[in-house]
């Protein structure tokens, strides 16, 4: 009598173990058709054991399956996906699963050939997939995961991929016909990230079209190609999101928001371009060195205080301007009226009038935009630094904790190299909060940038008669190299984009301290400088009675 082993796998209803169908899972042995006869076995539940199973040609998940992967590793070298699924789908994906070409030949994207997972195509849509107790890793394909048009009410858990995509395709792709793609789509966690190198310079996502596609959270980040994620589809909804730009160029990791397009961004770190063809909405996100987006909505959005924080605001208005940080309490605005004009010297040179642009000097103005009025600096002396402007702060903010911001320039023609602004003493010197520098360069050259301060304290200077100031530099060496200042100002608790542009109380503009009356700039009538350091038997100010520059000032008596 001839006997013959039965393994559990084949018992009715049991589950079915690629490994009693011939699969090996040592990464060398092709393991395609074995996994295939498991798949096809008609069991319910499909299990692989932890291992490395290399592919030949593509396999594909039956409908009405449950697969396990027990941290099981599917690799191959050919044109075409690793995985696709049979129409229409229903399937489910459990465990932890890695998809690579490791191929000796896989050097770069340009040599990758294989693709990851096909979830539906035109001629077999799927729907009901769930993959929500999955995490799937794919790494050096050329395609990592595909999302076919006419597919949904599918569910996915944890999707990453690295270094994936080429020049001409993008690591995730969500395919339409015309508006006609994947419907009802919502992705726990899809992570795209790259090494940042031109040797893989894949885009990261691509969704071409479809509705109802919804990210719990959506990361990308150090995609060397320009498209970071490119969004042509309606009702696009992130839950949560990091972008992050670490590219090639400036334009690296841009986000691309298509003007038929409807996206909503919620509780989102961005730290990279945005490009906006169509309104969208950003709800609880907070920008890092980014710009402000004429076709945004924010609500309760954050722009953090720390260093290098610059924002684009040539063709805006102050309107356009949200607030980012509430509490704020006006110290110090000013504004320049007219076009001033100054040479700066250099520090190893002879020490810039400072009191000449004290903001007791400078006339606030109402309008709103960054273009007409402004201080024009110029080198005319050689040195390090270009040591060229200094602000008073008034007294009282000594050994205070401010926030500060600046409105500044660097011309195409004869621009500086960089801008330093700063709070302290001395730019370099040791009574200067060197937490507080931010620095301007050259990379967009005539464009008004607000600059951001972090909190500093304000400290004082013996160099300069133990005042504190707010300090501009270049650091282009050339003499006759320029920039521009069109405001600054100095608060506490914060700063609000709606106070910046305009002046913030009646208050601001017509109440100002000094120590005696303006002898510079213009003035309007109404216009009063209150007595800085008050004595009995000196004057408790001045007013403006006729305008002029500086027009006619009277004094309000002695004390």
């Amino acid at each position: 009598m001839s006997l013959t082993k039965v393994t559990y796998s084949m018992i009715n209803g049991a589950p079915a173990n690629v490994l009693d169908f011939g699969a090996v899972g040592d990464g060398t042995t092709d393991d395609t058709t074995a996994i295939q006869a498991a798949l096809n076995s008609g069991s319910k539940y499909i299990v692989f054991p932890s291992g490395t199973y290399k592919l030949t040609s593509s396999i594909t998940i039956p409908q009405n399956i449950a697969v396990e992967f027990d941290t099981a590793t599917i690799k191959g070298h050919f044109s075409d996906y690793l995985i696709k699924f049979a129409f229409a789908g229903e399937s489910i994906l459990r465990g932890k699963l890695t998809l690579t070409d490791d191929d000796a030949s896989v050097v770069s994207a340009a040599t990758t050939l294989t693709k990851g997972i096909e979830f539906g195509n035109t001629a077999s849509a799927i729907h009901g997939v769930d993959t929500s107790g999955c995490d799937i890793y794919a790494s050096k394909l050329l395609t990592a995961y595909y999302f076919g048009e006419f597919s949904y009410s599918n569910v996915f858990g944890v999707l990453r991929a690295f270094n994936c995509g080429n020049s001409t395709t993008s690591a995730v792709l969500f395919y339409a016909v015309g508006l006609i793609g994947p419907n009802d789509v919502y992705i726990q966690k899809l992570e795209i990230t790259g090494s940042n190198t031109a040797t893989w310079n894949g885009a990261g996502l691509l969704i071409q079209g479809g509705f109802g596609i919804g990210f719990g959270q959506l990361h990308i980040e150090s995609i060397y190609n320009a498209n970071g994620a490119q969004f042509f589809s309606c009702c696009i909804d992130i839950q949560s999101g990091y972008f992050e730009s670490a590219g090639a160029t400036s334009t690296s990791n841009t986000l691309y928001v298509n003007a038929g397009a409807k996206v909503a961004f919620n509780g989102s770190l961005i730290n990279c371009p945005v490009t906006l063809n169509v309104r969208a909405n950003f709800i609880g996100c907070r920008f890092f060195k980014s710009e402000i987006y004429a076709r945004a909505d924010y609500f309760g959005c954050q722009w953090p205080n720390a260093n290098q924080l610059q924002l684009t605001l040539t063709g805006l208005q102050a309107s356009d301007l949200p607030s980012f940080n509430g509490g704020s309490t006006a110290l110090e605005f000013s504004r320049f009226s007219g076009n001033w004009s100054e040479y700066g010297q250099s520090y190893a040179g002879v020490v810039p009038d400072f009191d000449y642009f004290d903001p007791n000097h400078s006339m606030l103005t109402s309008g709103d935009t960054w273009n007409s009025n402004s201080l024009l600096v110029t080198k005319t002396a050689t040195g390090t630094y270009f040591g060229a402007i200094g602000f008073k702060f008034n007294v009282r903010y000594v050994d205070a904790q401010v926030y500060a911001w600046a409105i500044v320039k660097i011309p195409s023609v004869d621009g500086v190299s960089e801008v330093r602004v700063g709070v302290g003493g001395a730019l370099g010197s040791a009574s200067f909060d060197i937490d507080s520098v931010s620095i301007v360069q050259d990379t967009l050259p005539d464009e008004w940038i607000l600059v951001v301060l972090p909190l500093a304290t304000v400290f004082t200077s013996a160099t300069y008669s133990n005042q504190a100031y707010l300090i501009f530099e270049g650091t282009d060496e050339a003499n006759g190299k320029k920039f521009l200042i069109d405001s600054y100002g100095v608060e506490a608790g914060g700063c609000t984009f709606k106070n910046i542009g305009t002046s913030f109380t009646p208050q601001s503009a017509n109440y100002l301290k000094g120590t005696a009356a303006p002898t510079t700039g213009t003035w309007a009538v109404g216009q009063r400088m209150q007595q800085q350091t008050p004595v009995v038997g000196q004057p408790k100010g001045w007013s403006c009675t006729v305008a002029g520059t500086p027009g006619t000032w009277v004094s309000e008596g002695n004390l």
